[in-house]
């Protein structure tokens, strides 16, 4: 429309104008978030001794016989998967409306809420070197701080793209 209206001449200036003008805009809104504008759920703990109550259960009916070991895997997944997301949604439920998180997350341009579930959530499940998900997921998020055998589960992605990329050199 610019091309029509203003001649294709004209063009390159109006782009740096919107440039010039976005980029002013952005710099002064400041639209950034601190460990102030977020906190872990108070429902967390709840959702969590639920979740280990259930994975308890499974593994007593696991060891009477009354489950095999694929249905217990099976179930034990589905479980801690739902407990990651009654978490994410009391993450969502206690966000404030005014504050630049939720217009982040809402807005899907950087991060989601995913990614601040690991922040003050819980990490969830995760693979072993084989591909298949580890029954025990990782209940701590980056705020509250992680244990060391977390800490180790949790790198593992990293380590073996860090080694992939080195063998692929």
């Amino acid at each position: 429309e610019c091309i029509t209206r203003y001649g294709l001449a004209a063009v390159p200036g109006i782009v740096n104008r919107v440039k010039r003008f976005g980029f002013e805009y952005a710099t002064r809104s400041g639209v950034t978030w601190s460990l102030s504008d977020i906190s872990v759920p108070a429902e967390k703990k709840e959702i969590l001794a639920e979740a280990r109550e259930r994975a308890t259960r499974l593994e007593a009916d696991y060891q009477a016989g009354l489950l095999s070991n694929d249905e217990k895997h099976r179930m034990a997944v589905e479980l801690w998967q739902g407990a990651k997301q009654e978490v994410e949604r009391a993450i969502e439920a206690g966000l404030d409306p005014m504050s630049p998180v939720t217009d982040i997350i809402r807005a899907g341009a950087r991060g989601s809420i995913s990614n601040l579930s690991q922040m003050i959530g819980m990490k969830g499940l995760i693979q072993n070197t084989a591909g298949e998900t580890i029954e025990v997921p990782v209940t701590s998020s980056m705020m509250e701080g992680l244990n060391p055998v977390e800490y180790f589960m949790r790198s593992h992605g990293s380590r073996k793209g860090l080694a992939d990329t080195a063998l692929g050199t």
